[in-house]
């Protein structure tokens, strides 16, 4: 892309603010030297990546928080042997390694990306980083009571001062000394203690003088008996300050070890905090990754990310055979910012960040964006306006290819006007041979009148009230706009005799022109309104199918529930008959034939019969039939029911190809259409914090040794998700015994949930302290 169309349309702005969405300097220095990307290929990688990511933060997974420190410049020093590092940049290595490895463990749990999977696929620190653990906090101090060396030598320390502490105080509350001295406490001169003795008495207390006050009054003295302390107590300070050197030079040489690995992982978590800003960025500004479309530009609701709330949408579409768009209308109505709309969405697709505009957008990969926008004036260079202009233009048709957007705003300006359009036109129909887009603003007729003839040029027109003189900021296509110049003149202070001069000299057929243009964009405006009016009915009309179709659900739902409630009666009477003929039967066996039993055995029979005419006159009557959950229209918010109990659940969003998130209670889970059944509840609107795959199968015995606790708790949890779906009450979990730490995990979710009856150990048979059975509600 061209540095001129980058600074004319300000991307360096987006790029600071997308910078500030980074978690490291790291990230922010990528962004830096990133360039666009032109192929598909590449194109559709990157984006992936970001949407991948940008789902995650939709589904309002948590993501913990992650700390970067720039390490780079320090750590590429240890590549000098004998470097040493400071303790606040070993910590802040430490701190980078284990957000690094956070961050790997989420993009690996929750994340569905190869290209994000491939870029933290770095080597295990975790030893480093326990190691860096057992000497430093996060904030960069030591943790000296941990360690045994300084713990000694901080001992005898202590022991030092109070010695020291002890033969001061001999001096300071003695008859014998204190007298001598200027104050009763002792002072410190090049790191040993001394006391403040009065000049006239310095003789008085035999010692080594460090210096005296500024008025000579008060000498530092340090007493003959006190030397050898002081000389103890440095040489011990010292010793500290040589075994914290020892540990940091420790530490430093095992990072020197490993530096090919921690370079290795700081480019890569930079280069994944390039993707996670981008989009964090496209969720916060509400931007989706489009479309891509082959030759032409469709974007729907563009805003002008740098407008902020104040962007206005705008509908911008080169589609077909069209491959200019020639833009007219009053100033302020919007020209100049279509352009830039335009150039920047390029701008920002091609740098992998989505685009502000709407679903459904699509746009062409472009190899340059040239642009022509603005007062090109140079002083420097000594160019007139209109010469700073066509050296630009001139530059543009150059470097223009087929694959190039073109922006040019009212060109032809700052000169004779007829010479202007000329050239303005003979611009327009270079670029359009040149097979490139173009988008160009105009207010002369004559350039109008060129595109309404050539068939590869469209007419659009910013939208403007006359009445109020205010912009629409609305794009109409097929008609050229109106200036409107004469009417603004008026409205800003302008004489009406001078404007009814300026009407006279302008010309009956141009006034005829401008009445014509003026009646047909109000005819447009008023097409407009009754499509909008269209559209609202068919909303509407669409509403009410949609109701007519829950009301059908809900009947068929009804009719399905007594069903399920007839069989599982006729199930449960079958049971008892069956009991009962059994007992009859043994009874039979066991004793005499007898005629009560003879009645009885009739009497059975006979209810059995009873109750079969009754099913089989119900199974007549019912017009229901089973039916397939693949009939039913799932959509966003439906309630349902769910799995073979007709669990009450609610669609979240659709995944993939018959592969729904659904919303049950505390938990969010992923199952196929084949499990939904349609419910009478009104839709509601969910939002998802986090869901379970529903991937595996409950198993009757789940044995979890040999995992992480981490990984153990989420498929204990899996586990527990299918079971409850498929009436699974009972499985054993084989935790095996070790140091206790995977059961007590076990133990403590399943005392958190909601879903587990009672649990216990297994019979000493069954693997007792080993194995835990589970029984769920």
């Amino acid at each position: 892309m061209e540095n001129h169309t980058i600074e004319i349309l300000e991307f360096s702005k987006i790029k600071d603010i997308l910078k500030s969405y980074c978690l490291g300097k790291g990230g922010e220095k990528l962004i830096d030297r990133q360039n666009f990307t032109y192929s598909l290929e590449d194109w559709k990688r990157k984006t992936d990546a970001v949407d991948s990511l940008l789902k995650i933060l939709k589904d309002s997974i948590n993501i913990p928080e992650l700390h970067f420190p720039y390490i780079e410049d320090f750590i590429s020093s240890l590549s000098v042997e004998g470097r040493v590092l400071e303790q606040e940049e070993l910590s802040a290595v430490m701190v980078y390694l284990g957000s690094a490895s956070r961050l790997r463990k989420i993009i690996f749990s929750a994340v569905d990306n190869e290209t994000l999977r491939e870029t933290v696929s770095f080597e295990d620190m975790t030893a480093v980083e326990n190691k860096l653990k057992k000497y430093l906090r996060p904030d960069g101090s030591l943790k000296e009571d941990s360690i045994k060396e300084l713990v000694s030598i901080k001992k005898r320390i202590g022991s030092v001062n109070r010695t020291i502490n002890r033969t001061v105080n001999t001096y300071i509350t003695g008859n014998d000394y204190s007298s001598y001295l200027q104050d009763t406490s002792s002072s410190l001169k090049d790191g040993r203690v001394v006391l403040p003795v009065k000049s006239n008495f310095k003789g008085k207390i035999k010692g080594i003088v460090h210096g005296k006050s500024s008025k000579g009054l008060t000498f530092f003295i340090e007493p003959m008996d006190l030397v050898e302390q002081n000389n103890e107590l440095i040489e011990l300070e010292e010793q500290y300050k040589i075994e914290i050197f020892k540990i940091l030079r420790l530490l430093s040489g095992l990072l020197r070890e490993n530096l090919v690995f921690i370079q290795d992982i700081c480019r890569r978590i930079s280069e994944a905090d390039s993707y996670i800003s981008r989009a964090k960025f496209a969720f916060f500004n509400r931007n989706i990754i489009p479309e891509i479309d082959e030759t032409g530009i469709n974007l729907k609701n563009a805003r002008h990310y740098l407008l902020g709330k104040n962007a206005v949408p705008v509908n911008i579409s080169i589609q077909e055979e069209t491959k200019a768009l020639v833009i007219s209308g009053p100033n302020t109505g919007g020209k100049t910012l279509a352009l830039k709309t335009a150039g920047l969405s390029v701008l920002m697709n091609q740098f992998w960040m989505g685009i502000p505009a709407d679903e459904g957008s699509s746009i062409s990969l472009f190899d340059n964006v040239l642009a022509d926008i603005g007062d090109e004036q140079s002083v420097t260079g000594s160019l007139s306006t209109f010469s700073a202009h066509m050296k630009n233009v001139s530059e543009i048709i150059e470097k223009s290819t087929e694959k190039s957007l073109i922006l040019l705003d009212e060109p032809g300006t700052g000169t004779d006007p007829e010479e202007g359009a000329s050239l303005s036109i003979a611009f327009i129909e270079t670029i359009i041979n040149k097979n490139a887009l173009l988008m160009v603003s105009t207010h002369q007729g004559v350039i109008k009148n060129f595109a309404s003839a050539n068939k590869y040029c469209e007419n659009v027109s910013v939208a403007y009230d006359p009445e109020t003189y205010r912009p629409e900021y609305r794009i109409i296509y097929g008609l050229p706009g109106e200036s409107y110049g004469i009417d603004i003149a008026l409205k800003n202070g302008i004489p009406a005799d001078v404007i009814d001069l300026a009407r006279k000299y302008m010309g009956s057929e141009k006034v005829n022109l401008n009445l014509l243009l003026k009646r047909i964009s109000e005819q447009q405006q008023k097409i407009d309104e009754k499509n909008s009016e269209l559209e609202k009915r068919e909303l509407e009309i669409k509403e009410g199918e949609r109701k007519i179709l829950l009301k059908e659900l809900s009947i068929r739902q009804k009719r399905h529930e007594l069903k399920i409630t007839e069989e599982r009666e006729t199930s449960r009477f079958l049971k008892e008959s069956r009991k009962k003929v059994e007992n009859l039967v043994r009874e039979i066996r066991e004793g005499e034939l007898t005629k009560e039993k003879i009645a009885e055995s009739k009497e059975l029979i006979s209810e059995i019969e009873k109750k079969k005419e009754i099913i089989s006159k119900e199974i007549e009557n019912s017009s229901l039939e089973d039916e397939s959950p693949a009939e039913i229209e799932i959509k966003e918010g439906m309630n349902i029911l769910l799995g073979e109990q007709k669990i009450d659940a609610v669609v979240v969003r659709k995944t993939k190809k018959d592969r729904y998130i659904v919303s049950t209670g505390s938990m969010k889970i992923e199952v196929p259409a084949k499990d939904i059944f349609p419910s009478r509840k009104k839709e509601k609107k969910v939002e998802i914090k986090s869901y379970v795959k529903l991937d595996t199968k409950a198993v009757f015995e789940l044995d979890l040794r040999g995992m992480r606790l981490e990984d153990a708790v989420k498929r204990l949890q899996q586990q527990i998700d299918t079971a409850v779906l498929t009436n699974f009450r009972e499985f054993s979990i084989i935790h095996g015994m070790g140091e206790g730490i995977l059961q007590k995990g076990v133990w403590d979710y399943l005392q958190s949930c909601s879903y587990v009856k009672d649990y216990s150990f297994a019979h000493p048979d069954q693997g007792g302290f080993g194995k835990t059975i589970v029984f769920l509600k």
